[in-house]
């Protein structure tokens, strides 16, 4: 497991999240939406907000409108739109194909620490080439009026819809999509990525030409990466960044440095919610992201098998152990955790084959674009 870099992050004493799942599903009815990583239609809507309920408006102004040209793309439809950034449609006039453009809003253009965050996201991810990881296409240089990148358009729901749709997963099915996401996980652990924002909304789906959900894992926006930029962290120290349903002890500021394993513990929230309904915590006060927050930190979980009696003592004990308050009593890598769910299946088997392992690639570069670039070999990653 390759090094972490450590933990270093806080904006102006500020602890920011992300806002609770459950506000943000509630207008996932009103159309496509924004996973702040990739895009998808007909997903949550994720919009920023602050432990001290310092809110972000999210009726602030567009970043762009529907035709109108951002360097070589022409915007088709809004995805979605979050509290610092709009997912687009768009259409690559040169290449004759839709990918999806994000584009920040013009409140955080002027905050040249924000934009190298937001295009150190697209940054990260461009480096992690996996079958079950979103790939960027193009990222723009800070300098431009509207930084943007864009990425694959993955049109299909999210396993945080599949749940609000199915309730309770099936056995099968949740081990299926687990493996995917262990494997896409464990993959950005080795080359020294943490994702920190492991979440339903954040698995995106798409169904094969076989009928099996292909998932896809987005939004690496608040990754750590072991990246420095002129010797000077992108990230400052104190910032408390996820969403408070999924966030593990440690990434809330209690314990150890944050690593690899705070991964695990979102993960196994995923698990728990996939096979339950609900997450383990919940809350539906006014303050209700530190309530929850704190609840991650100091109450025990409800055993699964409370909420959902066919569930073997296996399964129950693999959950409760991928969410043990401390990390070192953890598994040690999300396929670990995939792989003792599939040991306690009904059938002692593992439901889905493991993935074979991903051959390593060459580094691919990604095209930094001028604003007025019009060259359409250039927007290629090669």
């Amino acid at each position: 497991m390759a090094d972490q870099a450590e933990t270093t992050n806080q904006v102006d004493g500020e602890a920011l999240v992300t806002p609770l799942s459950d506000n943000a599903r509630s207008s996932s009815d009103s159309g496509g939406s924004e996973n702040n990583g990739a895009a998808t239609v007909n997903s949550t809507t994720v919009n920023s907000t602050t432990v001290n309920s310092t809110t972000v408006n999210s009726t602030t102004e567009s970043a762009a409108a529907v035709g109108n040209r951002i360097g070589t793309y022409e915007l088709r439809g809004l995805l979605g739109r979050g509290g610092n950034a709009e997912v687009y449609k768009a259409w690559h006039i040169y290449l004759q194909r839709c990918e999806a453009i994000k584009v920040l809003l013009p409140h955080v253009v002027h905050d040249q620490s924000f934009v190298q965050r937001f295009l150190r996201e697209a940054r990260t991810a461009a480096n992690l080439h996996h079958p079950h990881i979103a790939t960027i296409f193009t990222v723009s240089v800070p300098e431009t009026a509207q930084p943007y990148f864009t990425m694959e358009l993955l049109e299909g729901g999210d396993v945080a819809s599949l749940i609000d749709r199915e309730g309770q997963l099936p056995l099968d099915e949740t081990l299926s999509i687990l493996r995917q996401v262990a494997s896409a996980l464990d993959y950005a652990h080795d080359h020294g990525v943490i994702h920190r924002d492991v979440k339903p909304a954040n698995i995106l789906l798409r169904v094969d030409d076989g009928g099996a959900r292909f998932v896809k894992v987005v939004d690496f926006g608040i990754a750590r990466a072991q990246e420095e930029v002129n010797g000077a962290r992108l990230t400052k120290s104190g910032l408390i960044i996820g969403t408070p349903e999924y966030m593990s002890p440690e990434q809330a500021g209690s314990g150890p440095k944050v690593d690899h394993r705070t991964d695990v513990y979102s993960l196994g929230v995923v698990a728990y919610e996939m096979l339950c309904g609900r997450p383990p915590f919940e809350s539906h006060e006014d303050d209700a992201a530190l309530t929850l927050i704190m609840k991650h930190v100091r109450e025990p979980v409800p055993p699964p098998q409370e909420l959902r009696d066919d569930l073997s003592p296996r399964i129950n004990n693999a959950i409760l152990k991928a969410l043990a308050k401390d990390p070192d009593e953890r598994f040690n890598s999300c396929n670990e955790f995939v792989d003792a769910l599939g040991r306690g299946s009904a059938s002692g088997v593992f439901v889905t084959p493991p993935m074979p392992r991903v051959k390593e690639k060459k580094a691919r570069k990604v095209v930094v674009l001028p604003e007025n670039v019009t060259n359409a070999n250039a927007t290629n990653v090669s």
